[in-house]
C-alpha cells in the first residue's frame, strides 16, 4: 500500500527475480499511485546480503529513508556466526549539517557480543556516493561482496574498506577475549572512500562488552577486491577472458554542462546520449555478453546491472586476480539469466545507479 503523496515502486537490489518484479517504473511496471497497492512476488533463491529501496524519484525518496536491508539466510550457515547484524550507512541532511548515520543512529550504539564470539557485520551503502569503514580492535575478513561469498578470504588489519554506492560487504571477526587490551571492536566510518578518508573516520558502533581501542590510528592500506582471497579452480560455466562471447558492447561514460534531473548542472551521458535516447544493448537469454565501460569524465561513476551478476575479466591497469568469481564491478562479462523471461526474447542490459565505481580515466572489461 502506497501511503505517500507521490507515486513509488520498490527495487530489490541485487536479488535475482522475475523481470516483472524488478520495480523500475516505466519499464517493468507502472508506478504505484498514492492510495494504491502492488504486490511483489518472487522466490529468494540466493543467500546473501541485499537491500531494497524506492525506484521512483529515487534520489529524493531513498535520500529521505525509503530503503531497508534484505538478508537471505542460507539453509545451513557455514561458518557459524554468533552475532549477525546488518549496518545500513546513510547520509542525512540536518539543520546541523550532513550526518553519516548507521541504522539511523548518529550516536555510538553498542552491539551485544560475548568475548570470543564470532560476529558478522553486513555493511550496506544506501547512498549514491562512496562511504568507507574499518574495524579497530580485532583482525577481520571480508567474507562476501554483494551477496557472493569470497574464496579463501585472509585476515586484514588496519585496512580501509571503500564501500561504493549500493555495495554490500560481509565482514567477519572474533570479539577479543575478556581482559584483552581494548576487549571490544570499534566500527569506524567516514563519509567517503578517498585515500584521505581516514582523517574523517569516527567510531560509529561498538561491538562487545568492553572498551574499544582508545587510539586506533589511521588505516595503513585500502581494500582491493581484485587481489583479495585465494584463486578458485574454474567450474563449469565459469567466465574467463577466453570464454566465447555472443555480444560485445562499449559504454563510454561522459559528463557535460546541461540539464540533469530537469535542473541545470551536469549532464551525465553514455556514448554521448542521456536516457531515454541512449542506444539499447540488445541481448538474448542464455547469451554471454561482454561489456567494456570506459570513464571519460572527471567524475566517479557508479554502475549497476539490474537482474544480472557479473565477472570482472580485466581492468586498467591491472587484471582481476580471480576470473570467474562474481565480483562487485562496473564492467565485466555476464550470462543473461534473468528469470521470468521467455526463451529467445530480447532483453536490455540495464545500467543504472547505484553500484560499483569506475574511477575517472579508467576502463573495465
Amino acid at each position: 500500500m502506497n501511503r505517500l503523496p507521490v507515486p513509488t515502486t520498490i527495487h530489490w537490489h541485487g536479488v535475482v527475480l522475475p523481470n516483472g518484479e524488478d520495480g523500475v517504473a516505466g519499464q517493468t511496471q507502472d508506478a504505484v499511485r498514492p492510495g494504491h497497492t502492488y504486490t511483489y512476488r518472487f522466490i529468494a533463491r540466493d543467500a546473501g546480503t541485499y537491500w531494497y529501496h524506492a525506484h521512483q524519484d529515487s534520489l529524493t525518496q531513498v535520500g529521505r529513508g525509503l530503503f531497508g536491508a534484505l538478508v537471505v539466510a542460507p539453509a545451513s550457515p557455514a561458518p557459524h556466526d554468533d552475532v549477525d547484524v546488518a549496518l545500513a550507512l546513510h547520509g542525512w541532511h540536518t539543520n546541523k549539517g550532513d550526518v553519516l548515520a548507521v541504522n539511523g543512529a548518529a550516536g555510538v550504539p553498542r552491539i551485544k557480543a560475548r568475548p570470543g564470539a564470532w560476529v558478522r557485520l553486513r555493511f550496506i551503502n544506501t547512498d549514491i556516493g562512496i562511504h568507507a569503514a574499518t574495524l579497530a580492535g580485532a583482525p577481520f575478513t571480508v567474507a562476501a561482496l554483494d551477496g557472493h561469498d569470497l574464496h579463501g578470504p585472509r585476515p586484514l588489519a588496519g585496512t580501509l574498506l571503500p564501500i561504493d554506492a549500493g555495495q554490500r560487504y560481509d565482514v567477519r571477526f572474533r570479539v577479543p577475549a575478556r581482559g584483552a587490551p581494548g576487549w571490544a571492536v570499534a566500527v569506524r566510518v567516514a563519509d567517503d572512500g578517498r585515500p584521505d578518508a581516514s582523517l574523517a573516520l569516527r567510531t560509529a558502533v561498538v561491538v562487545g562488552p568492553g572498551a574499544p581501542p582508545a587510539h586506533p590510528g589511521a588505516p595503513r592500506a585500502r581494500f582491493d577486491f581484485s587481489t583479495y582471497g585465494a584463486p578458485e579452480a574454474p567450474r563449469p560455466g565459469t567466465l574467463t577472458p577466453r570464454t566465447r562471447v555472443d555480444a560485445s558492447y562499449t559504454l563510454r561514460l561522459g559528463a557535460a554542462s546541461g540539464f540533469g534531473l530537469m535542473q541545470p548542472g551536469v549532464r551525465f551521458t553514455i556514448n554521448g546520449q542521456t536516457s531515454p535516447h541512449t542506444d539499447p544493448s540488445i541481448v538474448r537469454q542464455g547469451e554471454v555478453v561482454r561489456l567494456r565501460v570506459v570513464n571519460e569524465s572527471r567524475f566517479i561513476h557508479p554502475m549497476h546491472l539490474h537482474g544480472h551478476t557479473l565477472t570482472v575479466l580485466a581492468r586498467r591497469p591491472a587484471a582481476a586476480r580471480q576470473p570467474g568469481q562474481p565480483r562487485h564491478a562496473q564492467c565485466a562479462a555476464g550470462r543473461v539469466v534473468r528469470r521470468g523471461v521467455p526463451g529467445g526474447q530480447s532483453r536490455h542490459l540495464d545500467a543504472a545507479l547505484p553500484q560499483p565505481v569506475t574511477m575517472p580515466g579508467t576502463a573495465w572489461v
